[in-house]
């Protein structure tokens, strides 16, 4: 039986309802009582009637779905509840056992979305492990929705009987309660839409301006570094002309290869030249060279009919 104060289902033997603290009367003499002075009539003289009224539409179904279930049958699957949702749980008026099983995946959707397009220029790495977080708050959402469809008619069944405890008979379908629930839900999408698009804008300026300012930034300190670089630089072509060279006769060694591939020159992005590889072990004629400027030392190698530059870490020279 069920708590007349609260509608809490109780068993038959409790004295006082479990929820509330209300004493439970005897539902028997609460049924001639009734009948005797004319009130609750329609509920105590023929429950079946009042499920009727407060069913509605398809009375058939459930209450063939509710007497199965009271003879231990399994709750089966309510397809209008599975493909229609929150708006078939608004029309039955049990909206509110939806909430309770379907919140958390809605607020883990939400909550990941808005931080995701929040930080999706800032912290790319941390937008998109949010946005897989609201991906499985939606796989969570449909499994949940699947098994509160499953489930269905063994809550509408609690619903109804609640109900019938509380002596309300008011019918459960109500179209006008769908358009509402309908009406919440896009407006609530609207606002999130602008929310979002407004952050989208936003950060957007924001990261333009970031960028703008860290390119301007960039390209004067590059025109400066190449502006000192060519100052400390303009010497070298006369400055190579003028090198001193010291001739002296060594044995080539190298750990890079088996041998040594000459370059044309001493400075960056030189290209090989059509010189042998010096095989390890070679007498080759070195000219040294000191370069002053950056410490750095360079020598020419004359092998045979060919000569190129190569740098000092490229080999290693033993004076013969």
């Amino acid at each position: 039986m069920f708590c007349t104060n609260c509608g809490t289902k109780v068993n038959d033997e409790n004295k006082f309802c479990p929820n509330c603290g209300k004493q439970l009367e005897n539902q028997t003499a609460q049924t001639v009582n009734s009948t005797k002075n004319g009130t609750n009539e329609f509920y105590r003289v023929d429950p079946e009637e009042s499920k009727k009224k407060i069913i509605g539409n398809n009375i058939d179904y459930y209450l063939k779905q509710f007497n199965d279930l009271k003879y231990g049958s399994r709750s089966k699957m309510n397809w209008v509840s599975f493909f229609f949702s929150l708006l078939h749980a608004c029309y039955r008026n049990v909206w509110k056992d939806w909430l309770k099983k379907l919140w958390k995946p809605l607020v883990l959707q939400f909550v990941c979305a808005f931080l995701g397009s929040l930080l999706f220029f800032k912290q790319p790495t941390v937008a998109i492990f949010l946005f897989f977080a609201v991906f499985i708050g939606f796989i969570w959402q449909i499994v949940g929705q699947i098994l509160f469809a499953k489930n269905f008619n063994n809550i509408y069944m609690s619903h109804v009987e609640q109900k019938l405890a509380q002596k309300d008979i008011t019918p459960d379908p109500s179209p006008v309660r769908v358009v509402i629930c309908w009406a919440i839900y896009v407006v609530f999408m609207i606002i999130c839409g602008v929310i979002s698009t407004a952050l989208f804008f936003n950060l957007n300026a924001v990261n333009a301006n970031f960028y703008d300012n860290y390119y301007s930034e960039y390209e004067y300190n590059n025109d400066a570094q190449e502006e000192v670089y060519q100052q400390e630089t303009a010497y070298l072509e006369d400055y190579w002309s003028e090198a001193i060279y010291v001739d002296l006769t060594a044995t080539v060694n190298t750990s890079y290869a088996s041998g040594i591939i000459l370059k044309d020159g001493p400075d960056n992005g030189y290209a090989d030249i059509n010189m042998p590889i010096i095989p390890n072990g070679t007498d080759v004629q070195i000219y040294y060279q000191i370069e002053i400027m950056t410490d750095y030392y360079w020598f020419y190698v004359q092998y045979g009919d060919y000569g190129g530059w190569i740098d000092m870490y490229s080999l290693d020279l033993h004076a013969q």
